[in-house]
């Protein structure tokens, strides 16, 4: 599996971006792991550098 599929099995919406809720769904299906809201807000935070919300 590549990244490319990894990105493209969690933009669900396929608008070319994964938001909170779409991370959070992918990283737990991946990890097994129950990820809260605001631990995906603060991964959001470590890579969306220009806070723009997207990337």
């Amino acid at each position: 599996m590549t990244i490319r599929d990894i990105f493209e099995s969690m933009d669900v919406d396929e608008n070319g971006l994964i938001d909170g809720p779409e991370l959070q769904a992918g990283i737990n299906s991946i990890a097994g792991d129950y990820l809260s809201p605001g631990d995906i807000m603060g991964i959001i935070s470590l890579v969306d550098k220009d806070f723009r919300r997207q990337n």
